[in-house]
């Protein structure tokens, strides 16, 4: 009998470890409730109280932006506090959610925080805690819920109230309580921010344990996609060459005339945002004479928007020299382009010359070269050459000097002869007896008959004098 009484106190010291062990892994079992928010993109929102996209057009379908997400300022999100619930399910809950107003604001209607409540049918201990309309003809749950936010009071907390007004049903399926909007502050700073929960606010009707999974957000910084320039500049020696054109962040191109000592320049260029970069096309640029060099300033935006500006440099021609200069039917001697002055003597009998010149550079230009009437005497022949810097069109640039050159010739024709004399006179090409280019009379002795008629021939003293 005591064998067997031991025998039964051993037996319930067992089951009652037994019970203890089956009561623990019961109590590690339990899950904890879990309030949540489910963040969705909303774009705007219209005066119905309905999220729209950009043509107006009502979302039915949203997307969910996750934790560590990014938003746009301007822009609306819609939250939703979900719940998940706990092992030990109960008849009504509380949730209060922290925002940041430096970030966001909340949508309110007729001065009153807009919330909206989802109202699908349900039923006992169902997924959605909202009651019907009366007479909707769904069923439903006494669930009804309660919202709040004063931030005029800085209260900065969205204040959640659920609870089942028949103290009858527990809510045990996961589901939206419900749904807030906010706009995202269109002068929100950068970085991030957080809905964040009030744990000593959030609980649960029966004092179940509670966990909640906050959400943080960053602002989405839109790269800037400016890719302008606020100058250009292209100096050499301390000296800045203006541009034909007056800059303009929105003038692609400019045209820099240089001087012809100038033989190397520095581009540089300054973009009108710090997040803008310039790739290529700055820094130092030989030069060549009368070649235009066209330097590609190539920029890079923060989006990786490009665009490219385009300086045409030039360095402008001093060269006035003439590689040739002729007057046609004189010979002045040999031409050098050094030198500048010739002179010239020719007889009575030239009485015009052409004057013709060719210019060493190309691109200047030569004036004085026509037909010239010469006069007995001195006649000065002048031929001008103006160099290509000397144009209008490059009056404006910086430091340019024009310095023309001027070739002379100068032709003295002689006068007209006065010598009538000849210096030799004869007939039948024998020369008169006693010939004297002073002496002007002469006789012959006679002809025979037979001769009809003889050939007077006679040269001239003065070879520029005629015979008449």
């Amino acid at each position: 009998m005591k064998n067997r009484k031991l025998f039964r106190n051993l037996l319930l010291v067992v089951l009652a470890l037994l019970a203890f062990k089956t009561a623990n892994i019961n109590v590690n079992a339990d899950t904890n409730h879990n309030f949540s928010l489910k963040i969705y993109d909303c774009n705007n929102f219209n005066s119905s109280y309905m999220c729209v996209d950009d043509d107006g057009v009502p979302i039915t379908t949203f997307t969910e932006i996750s934790n560590t997400g990014t938003v746009k300022k301007g822009k609306y999100i819609k939250v939703d506090l979900y719940y998940t619930p706990g092992t030990n399910t109960d008849i009504g809950m509380q949730a209060g959610v922290y925002y940041d107003p430096d970030f966001v604001e909340p949508v309110f209607y007729s001065g009153r925080l807009y919330y909206e409540v989802d109202e699908r049918t349900v039923y006992n201990g169902g997924i959605w805690p909202a009651k019907s309309p009366v007479g909707s003809g769904r069923n439903s749950t006494n669930w009804s819920v309660g919202m709040n936010s004063n931030p005029a009071n800085n209260n900065f907390r969205l204040n959640y109230m659920a609870s089942d007004e028949m103290n009858a049903d527990e809510l045990t399926t996961a589901g939206v309580i419900a749904t807030v909007y906010f706009k995202i502050k269109e002068d929100a700073g950068s970085g991030s921010f957080s809905f964040t929960f009030d744990n000593s606010y959030t609980k649960m009707n029966n004092k179940s344990a509670v966990t909640t999974t906050n959400t943080t957000l960053s602002i989405y910084q839109q790269l800037d996609n400016d890719t302008s320039l606020s100058s250009i500049t292209v100096t050499s020696g301390g000296v800045t060459y203006q541009a034909k054109q007056t800059f303009s962040p929105t003038t692609k191109t400019y045209n820099v005339y240089l001087p012809n000592n100038v033989s190397s320049v520095d581009v540089a260029a300054t973009p009108t945002k710090t997040t803008t970069t310039i790739t290529s096309g700055t820094g130092s640029q030989s030069l060549s004479v009368s070649t235009m060099k066209t330097v590609e300033i190539k920029t890079k935006a923060q989006d990786n928007s490009t665009d490219t500006y385009y300086v045409k440099l030039y360095r402008l021609s001093n060269d006035a020299d003439l590689s040739s200069l002729t007057l046609s039917g004189i010979n002045y001697g040999t031409f050098n382009s050094n030198t500048t002055s010739y002179s010239v003597t020719v007889p009575y009998t030239t009485t015009s010359t052409t004057v013709s010149a060719t210019p060493h550079d190309t691109k200047a230009s030569v004036s004085g070269t026509t037909t010239k009437n010469l006069s007995v005497g001195s006649n000065t022949i002048s031929v001008e050459v103006t160099p290509e810097n000397c144009k209008s069109e490059y009056s404006s640039a910086t430091n340019n000097t024009c310095t023309k050159k001027t070739y002379t010739v100068t032709v003295t024709r002689e006068a007209a002869s006065e010598n009538a004399l000849l210096s030799d006179l004869r007939v039948d090409n024998v020369q008169v007896p006693e010939f004297a280019s002073n002496k002007f009379n002469y006789s012959l002795s006679d002809v025979v008959y037979s001769t009809g008629s003889v050939n007077v021939t006679a040269t001239l003293a003065d070879t520029t004098a005629t015979i008449v």
